[in-house]
């Protein structure tokens, strides 16, 4: 058994041992080593018949490719323990198989046939003049070389058949072919015959020296549709002139001007050819009439009617990125070229087209914005703003490593960056936009939507999505490369007045069961919106921290582990009273319990400050 190792970093080496495959190797059999060559890495191997062990690094992208020799073709490579896997061969010439961990330890069967053996037709091929101009093939085997004046050509019967013949000089062609004395007629500059043991063929590579004469006509006006004519690739000047000739077998090159021009047809000798933008013809023996029929671009004028010019973008064209005309409320006489005979009407951000109607009222339909305009043609467009009811967040917890973080809508086209943190992001409930919220970056990504996980299945660091959002949404990406976390909130409501405290998560999210506790996201922010009632005082506690409210009355924390938070209203300050006989439990402000059960002895024993029991604030002096 032949052992083969390979690493792209170093070299290949090719040493021979006994000894089974082991990890990251493959085995490969091969019936006749004078049939194939394996090269791999760009080097190639030393093999034997039988097994040949080849050892390669997995991380490295490596493919080992697998190539019959001249006079040999492959039947078949077969991956033994799993034929599923065998790989393609192309033409019985060559395959190639990927070295990968998943194939690790695999063995494959090489079979080949020497073609010696099973062509036993022939076929003879004569060249009158030069044979090292042409090129052969056989179907399915590849080229063959001519090897003379006269080549007898041994096949396949049915199987390569048909041969090809072409000028191996580029843009040429061969003057005359022909199959047991009849003329063969070029496909595209090649000549493909059909052949049979016994066939002769006879090919003329070169045309005679013969100047051809060639014409030129151009519709009036469209003098200038012809940009350039070349023949054998090189540009000539006098291509207009009465008595200008090309020689048989040139290749005669036409570039028309279709910036400037509308080509509507190049015929030459009356047939209609296929190109409008640049034809190439092969010059026979016979004169070549050209005949170009253009025109220039026209102006197309037509009228716009807008409600409010402020609302819409009206640009020529089929896109958007021609200048937008500027429009005034009422009557627009606008017009745009042939060339490019449609406008392009979009709303401006925060508005909507209401209707688009023709001179006769009837609905007019964008294509992707765009609508083909005719000459005198009417677009009456009025609109109204947007009303966006709903919202969705998109929270990116940090921009640090990140190549970029947008979003964007499909209505109105535009990327918008977004930095770390929270972005509230409106939207139209009945407008059925199409967004996308993107993050791209050095990290593999960690991504959810309403605290479900996006599973990032390929261990990607670019994050896209796309979504047809609904009011309330809320997309996250971790981008630094360490899972989020999950974490438990807690909520102790004491005292009076707290039946309307208000919790929201993520900005938007308005949370009627935070009572019952919640569990978010590290990062997630949570928003306590105290009542506004003068006859009550509040206060709000996160781990026995007392949080300030802002100036609207709402305590804001971000999660970044399990936190306890006891919001505690009161109906106000009063001393402790004298005589205060029903024992009590009592809370400082920070929601810590500091006596179980206290009469009014107990809490004059307090030290001095305010405290709250029974929903109660009480000062102790």
């Amino acid at each position: 058994m032949k052992k083969l190792y390979a690493t792209v970093l170093v070299a290949v080496m090719a040493v021979v041992s006994a000894f089974q495959a082991s990890a990251e190797s493959i085995t490969v059999n091969v019936d006749d080593p004078a049939a194939v060559t394996l090269t791999l890495a760009g080097q190639t191997l030393n093999i034997s018949a039988g097994d040949n062990v080849v050892e390669y690094d997995p991380n490295g992208y490596n493919s080992l490719y697998i190539d019959a020799k001249d006079g040999f073709r492959l039947v078949d490579v077969v991956c033994v323990d799993s034929p599923d896997y065998s790989p393609w061969v192309n033409n019985g010439k060559s395959c190639s198989i990927y070295l990968g961990q998943s194939n690790d330890g695999r063995k494959y069967e090489v079979t080949t046939q020497d073609l010696s053996s099973v062509r036993t037709a022939t076929a003879t091929v004569t060249v009158t003049d030069d044979y090292t101009q042409v090129q052969a093939s056989r179907n399915s085997s590849g080229k063959f070389d001519l090897t003379g004046e006269v080549t007898e050509v041994k096949f396949i019967p049915g199987e390569e058949s048909p041969f090809t013949f072409s000028s191996k000089d580029y843009g040429s062609e061969l003057y005359l072919v022909k199959h047991n004395g009849n003329k063969v007629e070029s496909r595209y500059g090649s000549f493909i015959i059909d052949v049979e043991d016994g066939d002769e063929i006879e090919i003329t590579a070169s045309f005679p020296a013969v100047d051809v004469p060639v014409t030129f006509t151009v519709s009036e006006g469209a003098e200038g549709a012809i940009d350039y004519v070349q023949v054998n690739y090189e540009n000539v000047d006098n291509y207009m002139d009465p008595d200008f000739t090309v020689r048989a077998g040139s290749s005669l090159g036409i570039s028309l001007n279709s910036n400037n021009y509308v080509i509507e047809g190049v015929y030459i000798n009356d047939e209609l050819q296929y190109s409008t933008y640049y034809v190439s013809y092969k010059v026979g023996m016979d004169p070549v009439e050209v005949n170009v029929v253009a025109h220039p671009y026209a102006t197309i004028d037509f009228t716009v009617n807008v409600d409010d010019p402020a609302h819409v973008n009206v640009h020529p064209g089929s896109s958007s990125y021609e200048t937008a005309f500027t429009l005034v409320a009422g009557s627009n006489e606008l017009s745009v070229s042939e060339k490019d005979p449609y406008v392009y009407i979009k709303a401006a951000q925060g508005y909507v087209i209401k209707s688009l109607t023709d001179a006769e009222g009837n609905p007019v339909t964008l294509s992707y914005n765009a609508v083909k305009v005719n000459s005198g043609d009417v677009f009456n467009i009025v609109t109204e703003e947007i009303n966006y009811d709903s919202k969705f967040v998109y929270y990116v917890d940090s921009t640090d490593d990140l190549y970029t973080a947008y979003w964007s809508d499909e209505d109105s086209r535009e990327s918008y960056t977004v930095e770390a943190g929270y972005t509230v992001i409106p939207f139209s409930s009945s407008a059925n936009v199409l967004h996308s919220v993107v993050a791209s970056g050095e990290n593999p990504y960690y991504a959810y939507k309403n605290d479900e996980e996006i599973v990032n299945t390929w261990n990607s660091s670019y994050f896209s999505q796309q979504t047809y959002p609904e009011h309330g949404d809320v997309y996250k990406v971790f981008t630094t490369g360490v899972a989020p976390e999950f974490h438990a909130l807690s909520f102790e409501l004491t005292g009076e007045g707290t039946d309307d405290v208000k919790v929201s998560t993520d900005i938007i999210n308005d949370r009627a069961d935070f009572a019952a506790g919640l569990r978010v996201l590290t990062g997630t922010q949570v928003d306590i919106a105290l009542p506004e009632n003068d006859d009550y005082d509040y206060t709000v506690s996160l781990d026995g921290e007392e949080l300030t409210p802002d100036e609207n009355g709402v305590c804001t924390f971000n999660a970044s582990a399990d936190h306890n938070v006891v919001i505690s209203g009161m109906s106000g300050i009063s001393d402790v009273a004298a005589d205060r006989n029903e024992p009590a439990a009592v809370y400082n402000l920070q929601g810590m319990k500091v006596l179980d059960a206290a009469n009014a002895a107990a809490l004059k024993n307090l030290p001095a400050g305010i405290y709250i029991t029974n929903g109660t604030k009480i000062v102790v002096r």
